[in-house]
């Protein structure tokens, strides 16, 4: 209890210090893995076209955020007038977009305002202005038979949020805030050194050396047999080929091991990935299993796009050497 308490008040000590846009695109993370907990679905619609007062919404609940930030601390009174009107012009755009729009689920069940407040409280709404505010539109748009409810919140929310989840949810959530130094575990794992490690790798791709014909000998009978026991055959080939050409990730270790250093963040990297496998492999198998890992560790890299294969070649050369997913049918071990 005491390390998940440390971990919740270090996120939220995070959260309250970050502005602007930086701070709806962490609360859209944060809120994203604590969804995915619950089995439902979080989405984040994308930025371009203009403000479409939908920060994320929950899918099966009807529930609507959005998530405002100063750029510097303000005071009750202050805070407490820009609040009630951005709260208006936003929940007025939503509903036009949900009910005249015909968008997403085409209904609001919960709104849910998000302000940084940073180290205070929220401004009081002795007046029920919240209130009022809602009315309104609910009478606006009467015909519609509207009936949700209306919540102004601040970091306090989620902290609430995040004690219903596990030590291991909310690990994934410091490393995604580059907080992993809260967490106790002994290999001490961070982000920043998978990133160093895949940067390696990915300055191999640009070799003029690596034109080279593909070795088909390299493949190895157990990992072929791996695939088959860890239901890869629709990956099959893909995983084959890019074993035939692991010398890119072995020249890229090679340059690591020269210094002692980044040694260290190759097995730090490592570790992180068989990680990551151990606490995905409860949820998925097969195919689907392989994506996931590494659609989460491109999940904290800055452009995920460009990272994707290397992330990729690493995780098939971890594989490769038998350090993640099973050796043996179940019957057999």
């Amino acid at each position: 209890m005491v390390k998940k308490h440390r971990l919740i008040k270090g996120i939220c000590d995070k959260l309250r210090g970050i502005t602007a846009i930086n701070f709806q695109m962490k609360i859209k993370e944060v809120l994203k893995i604590y969804y995915e907990t619950k089995n439902k679905t979080f989405e984040m619609p994308r930025p371009q076209g203009g403000d479409k007062k939908n920060d994320g919404y929950v899918k099966e609940d009807n529930i609507y955020y959005q998530i405002f930030s100063p750029i510097q601390e303000k005071n009750n009174l202050t805070l407490k007038k820009e609040i009630l009107k951005k709260l208006e012009n936003d929940l007025k755009g939503l509903l036009e977009i949900l009910y005249k729009g015909k968008r997403w689920t085409k209904k609001l069940d919960k709104f849910i305002f998000l302000v940084n407040t940073f180290d205070n409280e929220l401004p009081e709404d002795s007046n029920n202005e919240y209130e009022e505010i809602r009315k309104k539109y609910e009478n606006l748009y009467k015909e519609y038979k509207l009936n949700f409810t209306l919540e102004v919140k601040n970091v306090e929310y989620i902290r609430d949020i995040l004690k219903t989840l596990s030590e291991d949810d909310l690990e994934e959530i410091t490393e995604y805030l580059d907080l992993s130094y809260l967490n106790d575990t002994i290999d001490n794992i961070r982000i920043s050194d998978v990133y160093d490690v895949i940067c390696e790798i990915s300055s191999k791709f640009f070799e003029k050396d690596f034109k080279l014909p593909l070795n088909k000998d390299y493949i190895r009978i157990s990992s072929e047999e791996k695939i088959d026991i860890n239901d890869l055959k629709n990956k099959k080939e893909r995983i084959n080929e890019i074993i035939s050409k692991l010398d890119i990730v072995e020249k890229a270790i090679e340059i690591l091991s020269n210094d002692i250093e980044d040694n260290e963040k190759f097995e730090s990297a490592k570790e992180y990935i068989i990680k990551t496998y151990k606490k995905l492999r409860t949820k998925f198998t097969g195919d689907i299993l392989y994506d996931k890992i590494i659609e989460k560790i491109t999940k904290f890299l800055k452009n995920r796009k460009v990272f994707s294969i290397p992330v990729e070649y690493l995780v098939v050369y971890i594989f490769d050497r038998c350090d993640i997913f099973e050796k043996e049918k179940e019957g057999n071990k």
